[in-house]
């Protein structure tokens, strides 16, 4: 590259940067990266969240990733590869703890993982200009813009693979062994992080063997997916081994499928009525199934619509075995985002085909559109009052609440008993005390962890009574601050 090329790529990379700042600020991740987990999967962040936490303050061994309740050994539990909850805790110790350093790590993946869509997309299209105005319009959809600054790890899933699909083309003209490793370790650690991106390796691969049998042109990453693979599998068994070791796992390391068609139609109607038009709005489904329909009859390279096809199945495939959990989990089509980039590559060159200057605007009206509906979603899911805002506990509730466990002898190092929560983490998690948490279990067990803990801690004494009537003469009321109230166990109890 020449000192010339340098500089215009320099600049070209800033004008990228300047332009991701504006949409940060747009989306007032300025501001909402402050925020511990809340809004809707308030729990699954917080599971996240715990992870990375424990890394910071119990124990930082990589290999057994924790969380604040301690229903398995100590709280340790199989997950998805905690890369991202790890370099969060690394923050941690450099900086002091702050959930601002967790959504910040999770904003840089994104930021990464949109440079690696505009770089894709500039392999088809040389206008730096126009890359940018498609990668927006495939960026811009309310799931991936509320998720791009949060506690889960899809969207480091997604950016990884992204970069690694832009290296499989780089490595196309420039077979290098640098090449080759970059794109091993990108896919890799985002298959580790979510198994769904296995797709996509799965069909370069099968691009690969289709074109080897009729061309006879030779693969070029084939010892680096099998190594993807061995990797990959050796922590999913590591994980199976270790939930044996703990007692359980508070992550799905299994599929549930549907039980019958009857099930099935029900799953996809759940998801289709709360989740389709969050991913993308009826103008961006519309311009993504036209990519689908003119696929094969674009002005594209056969391997990437092949490999384009192959994707779409694959994530047909997997969305039939986990039905189940699409009905209530937005984020799980986080990891299949890619396809949706090439399809509105697709549909963008068909329109071109037709008339470049028409399917220039086209794309630019449906982003412009897009960003506009996602900002009011995202708006929407961090706003209190509306369907969206679907937070269990609200943070600034617990403001206070660790001086005042410790003026009553709970410091960090003893375990808590919450109750009500029907995830396992949130309530802990806030309190920032590790223990147990009560929703709708039985006497016995709600028995057997005061007996380990010696407390309670409630907002709503008196439902707990009332669900559990047996405790009334074992327990007394220590302190209250707030609407938080703390049982001890009286003596002789």
């Amino acid at each position: 590259m020449t000192i010339l090329q340098k500089i215009k790529s320099a600049k070209s990379n800033l004008l990228l940067i300047a332009i991701w700042l504006i949409f940060s600020i747009l989306f007032s991740y300025h501001k909402t990266v402050f925020n511990p987990p809340l809004s809707v999967h308030q729990g699954a962040q917080a599971d996240r969240a715990s992870i990375a936490y424990n890394f910071f303050k119990t124990n930082s061994n990589f290999f057994e990733p924790r969380v604040m309740e301690t229903g398995t050994k100590d709280g340790i539990t199989p997950s998805e590869f905690p890369i991202v909850s790890y370099i969060s805790a690394l923050f941690y110790k450099i900086f002091g703890f702050n959930d601002f350093w967790y959504r910040f790590v999770v904003w840089c993946f994104m930021s990464f993982g949109f440079w690696c869509a505009v770089q894709i997309i500039k392999i088809f299209e040389n206008s730096k200009i126009l890359s940018l105005i498609i990668a927006s319009c495939w960026y811009f959809g309310t799931v991936l813009c509320y998720y791009t600054n949060n506690f889960l790890p899809d969207i480091a899933s997604l950016s990884l693979m992204l970069y690694g699909i832009y290296r499989y083309q780089v490595i196309q003209t420039q077979n290098s062994t640098l090449n080759k490793v970059l794109f091993t370790i990108a896919i890799t650690l985002s298959c580790l992080i979510k198994i769904t991106s296995l797709i996509f390796v799965i069909s370069l691969l099968l691009c690969q063997t289709y074109f080897y049998i009729k061309n006879k042109k030779k693969t070029t990453i084939f010892t680096e997916s099998i190594i993807v693979f061995i990797i990959v599998f050796s922590w999913y068994y590591y994980c199976i081994n270790l939930e044996k070791q703990v007692g359980g796992s508070y992550f799905l390391m299994k599929i549930e499928p549907s039980q019958n068609l009857a099930e099935f139609v029900k799953n996809f109607d759940i998801f289709f009525s709360n989740w389709f038009l969050k991913i993308y709005n009826i103008a961006q489904w519309i311009l993504i199934g036209l990519g689908l329909a003119v696929l094969f009859f674009t002005n594209i390279k056969k391997e990437i619509k092949l490999f384009t096809f192959i994707s779409i199945i694959g994530c047909l495939a997997f969305y039939a075995l986990m039905s189940n959990q699409f009905r209530f989990h937005d984020y799980y089509i986080i990891t299949f985002m890619p396809i949706m980039l090439f399809l509105i590559i697709s549909a963008y060159k068909f329109l071109e085909k037709l008339n470049k200057t028409i399917a220039i605007f086209i794309i630019f009206s449906i982003g412009f559109w897009g960003m506009i509906d996602a900002k009011n979603g995202v708006r929407l899911r961090y706003s209190k009052g509306n369907y969206w805002y679907q937070t269990f506990f609200e943070p600034q509730n617990f403001i206070g609440t660790n001086d005042w466990l410790k003026k009553n002898g709970i410091d960090e190092n003893k375990k808590i008993f919450v109750a009500f929560d029907e995830n396992p983490n949130v309530m802990l998690y806030m309190f920032k005390r590790r223990g147990y948490r009560v929703f709708d279990h039985n006497q016995l067990y709600v028995e057997e962890k005061i007996k380990i803990t010696g407390n309670l801690i409630t907002s709503n004494s008196s439902r707990f009574f009332k669900q559990y009537p047996a405790m009334i003469d074992k327990l007394e009321l220590a302190s209250q601050y707030k609407d938080w109230k703390l049982f001890k166990i009286k003596n002789g109890n």
